[in-house]
């Protein structure tokens, strides 16, 4: 499928990145997919000639400099020169960079970052100038389609850096424990510089009035040229992670549905996973110990299909290069990585809904397949409701195609009904019921297909779940009234009590669901079972009915 450019203007794609991301090089895939596709781009990049920029301009402040200047992180040293000075250089470069752009071509892809960081002074500063990019793109004939930020998991952007003479080279002097501290710094330095990259393009794609794309690099070439140059309507895809990504049956049916979507021809697919980072281990002895280690991510794309760069060293531990504490509790580095994994929870959350924003609609799957509903769906779904309430976006502008079949739905009361036990139960001995106790009831009760079935029909009797959780854990009180054998007049009443205690509980479960009041009414809520292949189908039908 082209791109329809022919006999229009010119179009500019302004790519921004972190550094460590190599962007160039990812662009440098987009482009031979785009050539495949019959669609001539040029790709020019800005800041690898500020440094000869600089040369030519400044010989004799660069005299003693020049070897550090043109080695292989030179970038990083001139940045200690005054930002003044940068800025200038900066837009000599956009000029020279454009103007000698003579060749035709449908777009061009413009990289640069978008935010500089001296690692002198340990600030950050942007050399970007709005207006005067604008005015040299204008006179070269090109108008700007779209700024897009290019993300990547912030481990693999700390190995790029990591490697001799980049950024963040660790030293050579200090004990492992010192340099397990440095990795975490320049991390966390990392992190917040990706941040502010990503707020910096915004600004950019604000002050030349188009929109500001974020598309992380492990998604596949063709979600790219799809989203950003046939301009193809974004599907944010929301749905658990974190509890699910040992599920190889879940993890299939997600990679399922991404691809079809894909190839739907009608949306194209973000995929929140593309950015896999709350990846941290925790100790085997103690649940809210982190160790320095990170355990897989989430799959994605074969490397010739994504834009993605593989970073030389990947097999290194950015949170402990020297290999020293990944199966140690520390309690130090422990203290440094909790606050670590809470600046990573903070930019999951700003960056889900900064993808919502970005997209058409939100699809999602299965969000209760655990039994409990994903709070990052909830969270996405409630954003959208938010930008609806203040009239940011209008009523249907971005609907919900959401897909929870009667299991999961099942599963979800289930749990509902334990957490009522939880709070409200205890056992003969008069003590509130337990963890272990709790989970031993939800595997059975889970587990039970035909049961499960039935809760979510609302079929299941009072009585009859009644029964199955007294053969489970005989010996359960409700308040003051024991569940179990009952003999005589004052166990004819407790037994009574009981079950009306039961008639009502399960009459509340049955009564309640996982998205009440969270779905608007152009939203599609689907749970009868089906096919991923069935589901993407019901998302192209109403979506080519509406066009």
């Amino acid at each position: 499928m082209e791109a329809e450019s022919s006999g229009q203007t010119p179009q500019a794609i302004i790519f921004t990145a972190p550094a460590g991301l190599r962007a160039v090089q990812c662009l440098q895939k987009l482009v031979a997919y785009c050539a495949r596709h019959q669609v001539n781009v040029k790709l020019l990049e800005i800041d690898d000639s500020l440094v000869t920029e600089y040369l030519s301009a400044y010989p004799e402040a660069a005299a003693g400099d020049q070897e550090l200047l043109t080695s292989a992180g030179g970038l990083s040293f001139l940045l200690t020169r005054p930002k003044e000075i940068l800025r200038r250089l900066w837009r000599d470069v956009v000029t020279a960079r454009l103007q000698a752009a003579t060749d035709t071509c449908d777009y061009l892809f413009l990289s640069l970052h978008a935010s500089f960081f001296n690692n002198q002074s340990r600030e950050f500063f942007s050399p970007i100038q709005a207006e005067h990019l604008r005015e040299q793109l204008s006179a070269q004939g090109f108008s700007v389609k779209c700024v897009v930020t290019l993300i990547d998991d912030i481990d693999d952007i700390y190995r790029h850096l990591s490697r001799e003479n980049q950024l963040f080279q660790l030293t050579s002097s200090g004990d492992s424990h010192q340099r397990a501290v440095e990795a975490m710094l320049n991390f966390r330095l990392a992190l917040d510089w990706r941040s502010l990259e990503i707020v910096q393009a915004d600004m950019l794609a604000r002050s030349l009035a188009c929109r500001h794309v974020i598309l992380a690099v492990k998604h596949d070439l063709t979600v790219a040229y799809q989203a950003l140059l046939l301009d193809r309507p974004m599907a944010y895809v929301s749905h658990p992670i974190s509890d699910v990504r040992q599920d190889q049956r879940f993890v299939s049916e997600v990679q399922d549905l991404t691809g079809h979507l894909t190839t739907s021809d009608v949306v194209v697919p973000i995929s929140p996973t593309a950015i896999d980072e709350l990846r941290v281990e925790r100790s085997t002895e103690n649940n809210r110990v982190f160790r320095p280690s990170l355990f897989d991510r989430w799959p994605f794309g074969r490397p010739n299909e994504v834009l993605f760069i593989p970073p030389q060293e990947e097999s290194m531990n950015p949170l402990d290069p020297d290999a020293s504490f990944g199966d140690s509790d520390d309690a130090f580095l422990g203290g440094m990585l909790h606050n670590l994994v809470e600046a990573i929870r903070s930019q999951i959350n700003a960056r889900d809904r900064a993808l919502v924003e970005q997209s058409t609609m939100i699809v999602v799957w299965r969000p209760c397949y655990t039994g409990e509903m994903s709070s990052g769906v909830f969270e996405e779904i409630t954003h959208r409701n938010s930008l609806i309430d203040h009239r940011l976006i209008a009523e249907g502008e971005k609907p919900c195609f959401v897909y929870t079949p009667l299991e999961d739905l099942g599963k979800w009361r289930i749990v509902q009904l334990l957490h009522r036990l939880r709070r409200e139960a205890q056992t003969s001995s008069g003590v509130g019921l337990d963890e272990s106790l709790i989970m031993r009831l939800r595997s059975a009760l889970a587990g039970d297909s035909h049961l499960v079935r039935d809760i979510a029909e609302g079929k299941a009797t009072h009585q009859t779940v009644q029964q199955r959780v007294n053969s489970i854990a005989p010996g359960i009180q409700v308040g003051t009234v024991r569940l179990g054998a009952l003999s005589g007049t004052p166990m004819v009443m407790a037994a009574t009590a009981a079950n009306e205690w039961w008639r009502q509980t399960m009459g509340s479960v049955f009564a309640s669901a996982p998205l009440e009041g969270l779905l608007r009414g152009h939203d599609v809520l689907i749970s009868q079972e089906m096919t991923v292949e069935e589901f993407v189908s019901v998302i192209s039908n109403q979506r080519r009915g509406q066009s």
